[in-house]
């Protein structure tokens, strides 16, 4: 598959734009079937994505800085569940087996784990093995995962796709994520006071829409934040 790149559908949702249809010329948004999902929600385009798109910046201790637009360096390295089908040997479909990464890392690949919660567009999701095939869009907030010896692993996703299929396989692709003990929180509270005033200033209705889903986000980053020190 070639890269291609991708970004979270909110916006689009929010207005009601059907994610079948035409959004600009050249860029089109796809989901394409096989059994029941093959791929993810795309944004494929020949030059630089038209709808600008709140980045969001990953606040981590080891590495605070901010970032070119997450839109000309993300790319969707995602096989389809009929590439997987025919390449992989025989797999349990008894099994909840996780493929969950962002841009710059994986966490985990193709792994057995018993147990992933998640924030949705459409509400919070718990999915165990033989979970019912579903595909979402998430919103930011925390990613847990309980492995196969029971450890409970903590992530911040900032949005992205979930993508739950009858083999068994599950695959969360994150815009950015990040585990929670790597949260700077003092950092987040800055840029949260920033983003606010910002939202005071007199602004087009796309920069205020950007700066209102800046705040959200580290809004959701902060309470993640707050939850892992109890």
């Amino acid at each position: 598959m070639k890269k291609t790149s991708w970004v979270d559908c909110r916006a689009l949702l929010r207005q009601g734009t059907p994610v079948s249809t035409t959004v600009e010329e050249s860029t089109r948004v796809e989901l394409r079937h096989e059994s029941f999902i093959t791929e993810f929600f795309l944004f494929r385009h020949p030059r630089p994505v038209i709808y600008e798109h709140f980045r969001v910046e990953m606040l981590s201790r080891r590495n605070i800085h901010r970032l070119s637009n997450i839109l000309r360096r993300c790319y969707a390295a995602v096989e389809t569940v009929q590439n997987v089908t025919k390449e992989a040997p025989a797999v349990n479909v008894d099994e909840l087996r996780l493929t969950f990464a962002s841009p710059v890392e994986v966490f985990f690949n193709n792994t057995v784990v018993k147990q992933v919660d998640i924030s949705t567009l459409n509400g919070s999701i718990g999915i165990l093995p033989k979970h019912v095939p579903v595909l979402g869009m998430l919103k930011p907030g925390v990613v847990r995962v309980v492995d196969k010896d029971d450890k409970s692993i903590q992530y911040f996703a900032s949005s992205g796709t979930l993508s739950m299929n009858p083999d068994g396989s599950c695959q969360v692709l994150a815009e950015e994520a990040i585990r929670l003990e790597d949260i700077d929180l003092a950092k987040a509270e800055e840029e949260l006071s920033s983003a606010q005033r910002r939202a005071l200033e007199p602004m087009e209705d796309d920069a205020r829409a950007a700066v209102q889903i800046e705040i959200e986000t580290y809004e959701a980053l902060i309470k993640a934040a707050h939850s892992i020190e109890k």
